[in-house]
């Protein structure tokens, strides 16, 4: 488990509309892509909106109708 590039990937998602699988490519790491131990991780730290469809800090979340949705969207 490397979290150090756990964090990486991280970061190059949050902000950006990227998809995982993208992201996992630039990184060498697709074999992540099911992987429940970096996905919990990946939970943890940022989630996808629904709604735009860019990947947000958690303290954006909120919750409609069982879809994530950030800040933005939501308000």
């Amino acid at each position: 488990m490397n979290t150090s590039t756990w964090s990486d990937i991280v970061y190059y998602l949050e902000g950006s509309c990227n998809t995982l699988h993208e992201a996992l490519e630039a990184f060498n790491m697709t074999e992540l892509e099911n992987d429940d131990t970096f996905l919990s991780f990946l939970d943890d730290q940022i989630f996808y909106c629904v709604q735009c469809g860019w990947w947000c800090p958690k303290d954006e979340e909120n919750i409609v109708a069982g879809e994530q949705m950030c800040d933005c969207c939501y308000l």
